[in-house]
């Protein structure tokens, strides 16, 4: 067997600095995931009409004349159901409206009431959590309110599907 000589190795000097040194390159979670979702055309067309649809929900009804509650076309029954045209392009309904108008009120008014439940919901779970934090009694007593609100939740639901049940067996559907 070979033996290994002691000129092939060299003493180096100890440096601290150099020491805590990070030679792996710098990492970013986020900076990842978006590099993964910037990778697919897919991710980004998709990105694309999302954006679309909210700006398009936000911008066209301040353009528009539509109005919800305008009932000056109820009687005028040349503008009901009109099939979709350059005017209308997907169509008008019972009472005259522009589909294409209401579709965009719609789709503003479900983004509104989503962007305020979902600020509601952040709140009311900062507020939860932070008293749900302060002690081991507070802690006791909301996990048991917490309990009983999971439990109950499912107990709720099991009555409302047996009491469908019952009322569809008893009325003939």
């Amino acid at each position: 067997m070979s033996t290994i000589s002691n000129d092939k190795f060299q003493f180096v000097k100890r440096d601290d600095f150099a020491s805590e040194a990070i030679d792996a390159p710098a990492y970013s979670y986020w900076g990842s995931v978006f590099r993964q979702f910037l990778k697919k055309k897919s991710t980004i067309i998709m990105l694309g009409i999302l954006i679309s649809i909210v700006l398009m929900s936000f911008i066209y009804p301040m353009f528009s004349d539509f109005d919800f509650n305008d009932v000056s076309k109820v009687n005028d029954f040349s503008a009901r159901y009109i099939k979709p045209n350059g005017e209308h392009w997907f169509g008008t309904d019972s009472n005259g409206k522009s589909l294409f108008d209401g579709v965009w009120f719609g789709a503003r008014n479900s983004i509104l009431i989503s962007v305020i439940a979902t600020f509601i919901n952040v709140v009311i779970g900062v507020i939860v959590g932070g008293v749900w934090g302060i002690s081991k009694s507070v802690d006791r007593i909301m996990m048991e309110v917490y309990n009983v609100i999971n439990q109950h939740s499912h107990h709720f639901l099991i009555v409302i599907v047996f009491d469908l049940l019952y009322w569809c067996r008893f009325s003939g559907i």
